[in-house]
């Protein structure tokens, strides 16, 4: 299963859509859980920047990328360099 999320690429350098973003995808897997096979991916895209996710269950249940997310650190949250 595949599912794309999609927002304006002049919104890309918006910490807070970044961050949005980021959890909206986080939320998606969450949605989605026990409707999708064992691997799923979702793709966010900022216009034509695309940031890949996916979820295995096989494997801890891990969202990839990892996105850190902490208050020390206010950059980080849906950092621009995992839209490539």
């Amino acid at each position: 299963m595949l599912f794309v999320e999609i927002k304006p690429l002049s919104t890309i350098d918006s910490l807070s859509a970044r961050g949005e973003a980021d959890t909206q995808m986080r939320q998606r897997f969450v949605d989605f859980y026990d409707a999708t096979p064992t691997i799923f991916t979702g793709l966010s895209a900022f216009g034509y920047i695309v940031c890949k996710y996916e979820l295995n269950k096989d494997d801890g249940n891990r969202i990839t990328p990892a996105v850190v997310q902490t208050t020390l650190l206010v950059s980080r949250p849906g950092h621009v360099g995992v839209w490539t």
